[in-house]
């Protein structure tokens, strides 16, 4: 919860109003601002695979406390030059640390207690991060309206600090670490792992179907998440009682209260070790997502542009634990951390490809198109899912302690 907690705070405090930077004081258009988000995507691709071997040869918590440092510094440098070329520099730093946090999180915790009672922590950790978000955003509000590049810097100068504090104070007692005992035992420990880790998606027909639907939901998240604000500036009317910057505090205190209210749903109602119902409930939240975001591309009224927004937001932090749930059912331990970084590595190559044709669309056709594109890009993963109803769980065999790892 510290983890969780802390790490939303301090990013949301960092990212609240990042893209309004981007977009007022660096001067952005719409293709250089998907063009960043593709440098940051383009970096996790490349490194999301080898940090996730490394966490699971070496140390989930080593890759969690790396992490966080490394993203702190990218957003430090982030914020500190309003210039294209530095914000873009800025990502290769702050995307690899993101590889190092991610699939070493999820491991360390599913080892910690159990894949079942971690999906049960994972939807607890996301009400943790809103009401991080609570906290967080008249905070970075307040820092804004001094500079805009304020709460950048100064949440990314926190994220090292967390980094310190859980070097001292993150256990890891679940974690079994491969023998090895010289330099070249290590490689070899390194290429098993990430050997098992393809062996078992490869022999996993529903693991495949849930790449495929990753990569299309990142092809849809690039976009809204690279465009919503400039969408807000240009085609949506402001009320005059405050400046855009307290808004956008309002917007985001407001899909905050909603996913809170809209997890805990989840949490009381959804059984997360069904296969059937995980995946039926994720089916539903990406329908609601694309009537959501073709709401919000086809609204001039500030109120409806608001709650379709809130909406959208609010299914996307409902999704997130759901997947990670599905995820965590069908692949083993001691390479759960490699796997869920594919998953992660498949969601960069679905924005990589899509986010800058959704650009392209923004600057060359309108916003509202891009914004349009978006929704339709996860069209696809709902025939998906109806593929993946029909695969089931599939159920693993034993196998020898130095066997590869296969999926039924």
């Amino acid at each position: 919860m510290v983890l969780s907690g802390g790490h939303a705070l301090f990013s949301t405090v960092a990212l609240s109003f990042n893209l309004v930077f981007q977009t007022q004081e660096a001067g952005l258009n719409p293709f250089q601002l998907v063009l960043v988000g593709t440098a940051l995507q383009g970096t996790i691709f490349l490194c999301e695979v080898p940090t996730g071997v490394l966490a699971d040869v070496y140390s989930r918590k080593r890759s969690v406390v790396i992490g966080l440092c490394l993203l702190g510094l990218g957003l430090m440098m982030n914020g500190a030059v309003a210039r294209f070329e530095t914000i873009l520099l800025a990502q290769l730093v702050w995307g690899t640390g993101h590889t190092f946090i991610s699939g070493a999180r999820q491991a360390w915790i599913a080892d910690e207690i159990g894949t079942e009672r971690a999906a049960k922590v994972y939807l607890r950790a996301t009400q943790a991060e809103q009401l991080s978000w609570l906290v967080a955003i008249p905070i970075a509000t307040v820092l804004a309206n001094r500079d805009l590049n304020l709460p950048i810097i100064l949440g990314g100068a926190c994220l090292i600090g967390l980094g310190a504090f859980l070097a001292l104070a993150m256990s890891e007692d679940g974690f079994q670490r491969p023998q090895r005992h010289d330099g070249s035992a290590a490689w070899r420990s390194f290429g098993e792992t990430l050997g098992a880790s393809t062996r078992l998606v490869r022999h996993s027909p529903l693991l495949i179907t849930v790449f495929c639907i990753t990569a299309f939901y990142g092809m849809a998240s690039q976009g809204f998440d690279r465009l919503w604000v400039a969408h807000f500036l240009r085609n949506i009317d402001f009320p005059e009682t405050a400046n855009p910057v307290i808004w956008f505090g309002v917007i985001r205190m407001g899909s905050a209260i909603l996913t809170i209210a809209g997890v805990e749903f989840v949490r009381r109602r959804v059984d997360t070790a069904s296969h059937a119902v995980v995946a039926r409930g994720l089916f539903l939240i990406n329908f609601f997502q694309i009537v959501s975001v073709f709401f919000l591309a086809a609204a001039s009224a500030f109120l409806v542009g608001v709650i379709a927004f809130w909406i959208a937001i609010a299914l996307s932090f409902m999704y997130d634990p759901l997947y990670l749930a599905w995820i965590n059912q069908n692949i083993e331990s001691r390479v759960r951390a490699t796997v869920i970084s594919m998953t992660s590595q498949t969601d960069a190559i679905g924005r990589i490809a899509g986010g800058p044709v959704l650009g392209a669309i923004g600057s060359v056709v309108t916003l509202r198109a891009a914004m349009v594109g978006t929704g339709l890009s996860l069209v696809p993963a709902l025939l998906l899912y109806t593929r993946a109803f029909r695969q089931g769980r599939p159920q693993t065999r034993p196998e020898p302690e130095s066997g590869p790892a296969q999926g039924a």
